[in-house]
């Protein structure tokens, strides 16, 4: 979850600040290479994270994730 200029978690932390005042409900899914089990766990601690994707996992991913969109 570490990005150039901008860490992962800080973003969600911002998010979470910001989200309520949407109109619109945006939902976030994380891609990363991270092997951290700790960053796994931002799905459960971030009610709008709905789904955390390895990278190594490609395409299997990508077509996985229709199913978190119903």
């Amino acid at each position: 979850m570490e990005m150039a200029g901008l860490c992962g978690r800080t973003f969600l932390q911002f998010f979470e600040f910001l989200h309520s005042s949407f109109i619109k409900r945006i939902d976030i899914f994380i891609i990363s290479s991270s092997t951290d089990p700790n960053d796994r766990s931002l799905t459960r601690i971030y009610p709008f994270v709905k789904g955390y994707f390895d990278k190594a996992s490609g395409l299997d991913a990508a077509f996985n994730l229709p199913q978190f969109l119903l």
